[in-house]
């Protein structure tokens, strides 16, 4: 038997509904919570037209954000493209270029290379900034909240594709 990530934390959800997920200084979430922030994430995504196989690249350090917006963008059936965080704009310019990204969810510590790396790409792609605050997303495209969308989105238990045992990322 083998299940891929996102099918992983569902089943961690079920079986450890309460227990610990993500331990950050003082911020916790349990599996249960993790499990739908992830599923509202995936339809916040899906709402701002992200399909199935699109790129959603990262540029986020290791706090709460990350695996939450990772297993969001898994959620939705997209690919993450994480990006070290240490590289410069023309890095990350050559990165969302040759992924092919339509999205680039940035940490707003980098947001000026993010930008910078978006003028070097000069093609159409959208850019997230995540706030320093656990949790908390915003667009800066066009001013929709990512908190919004997420708290009205679907957070049905239901993956929103079918699994593939193809998939790259995958536990066996």
């Amino acid at each position: 038997m083998s299940l891929n990530l996102t099918e992983f934390l569902a089943r961690s959800a079920r079986t450890w509904p309460d227990k610990a997920a993500i331990v950050f200084n003082d911020f916790r979430l349990s599996y249960r919570e993790l499990a739908g922030m992830v599923r509202r994430f995936a339809g916040a995504l899906e709402q701002h037209g992200v399909g199935p196989g699109d790129r959603v690249a990262l540029l986020l350090p290791n706090t709460p954000h990350f695996p939450i917006i990772f297993y969001g963008i898994l959620w939705r059936g997209a690919v993450a493209v994480p990006m070290n965080v240490l590289m410069h704009a023309r890095e990350v310019a050559y990165q969302l270029a040759d992924s092919g990204a339509v999205m680039l969810i940035a940490h707003e510590v980098m947001l000026e290379v993010a930008r910078e790396a978006l003028r070097i790409a000069d093609r159409p792609i959208r850019l997230v900034a995540v706030e320093k605050e656990p949790l908390s997303v915003l667009s800066l495209a066009d001013g929709d909240s990512f908190n919004s969308l997420m708290g009205s989105a679907s957070s049905s238990g239901r993956l929103p594709y079918p699994a593939n045992p193809a998939d790259t990322a995958e536990i066996v």
